[in-house]
């Protein structure tokens, strides 16, 4: 299972996202790959079965096969782990 983390530009929001999105894959014994990207870079990228976005990104993101779930607060290991429940549970 692929897992984007979007954040406008890839580098700092998507990165924490991902960090902390791999921890909660580990503790749900869920196997994937996690990976920060930016909004742009989507268009390029083989598609993802998930994608975790700021509120800011989600208007900006582009139509694709992706389940995309909105993250409120990016350092919140327990929501991160909770909507990887919801969106793979």
């Amino acid at each position: 299972m692929r897992i984007y983390c979007v954040c406008g530009a890839g580098i700092g929001t998507s990165v924490i996202m991902a960090r902390l999105a791999e921890k909660a894959l580990s503790e749900l014994d869920i196997e994937g790959s996690v990976e920060a990207v930016s909004v742009g870079e989507l268009g390029f990228r083989a598609p993802a079965q998930l994608i975790l976005a700021t509120d800011d990104v989600l208007s900006t993101l582009p139509a694709g096969p992706s389940q995309v779930v909105a993250i409120k607060t990016v350092t919140d290991l327990t929501e991160i782990r909770e909507a990887l429940a919801n969106a793979l549970g």
